[in-house]
């Protein structure tokens, strides 16, 4: 029987394929640039009612085109729904090289953890190094994070969970051949029951004009790659190279050679139209993007998509400029504005612009009309930046009206009470520590606050309180952390 190959823009189509088929207790070789498996915005009833669904039809009710974090799941956070259930039982994460960087391996897998999930003391202590892998649990599943050189998974019941965006280098140049890789894949990772491939346009996480890898890898992966595609690959990657190395006339050389092929034609004028628009050339770049167009409607991609991709790559001009585009589109598209232009503020280091925009969206007439889970997550993210501004007043507030929406908040009562600490108010400080603890006294975080309430409680002149929360920390195995 020939291996079922799906090919689709949002990678959390894989959960609705698996539901499908009706696969359950894999062992997921996720082929990814991101883990996938944000657990924010999740609640138990939630959790219950996606399991309940035995097809994507059925699921379809949940799924999510967006990131923000709220109800349902979407491209960023399928697997942790898919773990739950048990659909998925084992997780081996194969990372690009450049995502660890040259540091130590397994302390960069506990941070990079830390940014999609709330990690739990256990899961933390349970990491480990072996042969070149991470090692650990995650969510009740068994974890590995290994480059693909170091994948082994013979053996096991095996779906292969392909991204494209796992191809590209920093510099957004094709580091490894799909080509290649599929060979590779095979022989590490044999016999799955199922491979699923996304595009991953959606959300800026490709390029639009490197959307064409998701297709060879599929017909390799196949066995019905020409090889007039696979030819045509090697002058994208020579035309890469040549640009990293600042020859952009030979690489686009190498580029109109491609584009002679009907295949990467369209492919090549998006490239073109990208390039204008990081040149701020918006009117050019619209006559390149229509003739992408005319060769293949399916290429056309969202405002939003695209300034998604150039924020990700750190073009911040066209992406706020594109952001500036949407926001007067209705209310969805101007609190997606809002929102990323405020991560762009933040990410360039300006946080009063960040707090405008922030506030932009926290204080329109219609925010309310938002989801109870978006409004939060907007009223969290633009507490922390009052607190980057010292802004401890306006940032307790924010984070006041973010409880207000959802009580089991943790981290905003640890906003708050570190902005209560900062305007003096020491015991209210306290009480929302402890309020903390008493939601996740059992997950890292924990850790700082127990740290940071001895340090109030030996203001407050209660030392016996103070010990205490040093001696918690003892117990939870970080002692080395007391200064």
């Amino acid at each position: 029987m020939s291996l079922p190959v799906f090919l689709f823009d949002d990678h959390s189509d894989s959960y609705c394929r698996w539901k499908d088929a009706g696969l359950r207790g894999l062992t997921a070789v996720h082929v990814d640039a991101h883990l996938d498996l944000k657990d924010e915005g999740f609640t138990g009833t939630l959790l219950e009612a996606i399991a309940a669904c035995r097809t994507g039809e059925e699921l379809a009710p949940y799924q999510r085109k967006d990131e923000l974090e709220w109800y349902g799941f979407h491209l960023g956070n399928y697997l942790y729904p898919a773990v739950i259930d048990g659909t998925v039982t084992k997780i081996i994460w194969v990372i690009p090289p450049h995502l660890p960087g040259g540091g130590d391996l397994l302390e960069w897998a506990g941070d990079e953890l830390a940014t999609w999930k709330d990690l739990t003391i256990a899961e933390y202590l349970s990491l480990g190094l072996k042969g070149g892998k991470i090692t650990g649990t995650l969510a009740g599943a068994a974890l590995e994070i290994c480059r693909l050189e170091d994948l082994d998974a013979c053996g096991e019941r095996l779906v292969w969970d392909l991204d494209v965006d796992y191809f590209f280098d920093r510099d957004d140049s094709i580091w490894l051949s799909p080509v290649d890789f599929a060979g590779e894949l095979k022989r590490r990772a044999p016999n799955p029951l199922m491979a699923t491939v996304a595009y991953s346009v959606g959300g800026g996480y490709t390029s639009p004009h490197q959307r064409f890898v998701g297709d060879l890898l599929k017909m390799k992966i196949q066995g019905c790659l020409p090889e007039s595609l696979a030819a045509g690959l090697e002058l994208v990657r020579r035309g890469d190279a040549l640009l990293c190395r600042g020859d952009g006339a030979g690489a686009w050389e190498c580029f109109d050679e491609a584009g002679k092929d009907p295949f990467y034609r369209p492919f090549i004028h998006l490239r073109k139209a990208q390039e204008l628009q990081e040149k701020g050339d918006w009117e050019e770049a619209g006559h390149w993007l229509q003739k992408a167009g005319e060769h293949d409607p399916s290429l056309a991609v969202s405002d939003f998509d695209r300034a998604m991709m150039h924020l990700r790559r750190r073009n911040y001009a066209a992406a706020l400029s594109l952001l500036e585009r949407i926001e007067g589109r209705g209310l969805e598209e101007f609190s997606f504005s809002c929102f990323f232009s405020a991560l762009i503020h933040v990410e360039k280091g300006d946080f009063k612009a960040a707090g405008e925009s922030f506030l932009r969206l926290a204080n329109h007439r219609n925010f309310g009309r938002l989801i109870d889970g978006v409004q939060a997550h907007v009223l969290f993210a633009a507490g922390i930046n009052c607190l980057r501004l010292e802004e401890m007043e306006k940032a307790a507030e924010l984070f006041s009206r973010a409880l207000a929406i959802r009580p089991d908040n943790a981290r905003a009562f640890s906003g708050r009470g570190h902005a209560l600490a900062g305007m003096g108010c020491l015991p209210e400080a306290a009480a929302d520590y402890e309020r903390f603890l008493s939601l996740r006294y059992d997950y890292l975080e924990s850790i700082d606050v127990h740290l940071t309430l001895g340090q109030i409680y030996r203001l407050m002149g209660k030392i016996s309180r103070e010990r205490l929360e040093l001696q918690r920390v003892r117990e939870k195995g970080f002692a080395r952390l007391i200064p």
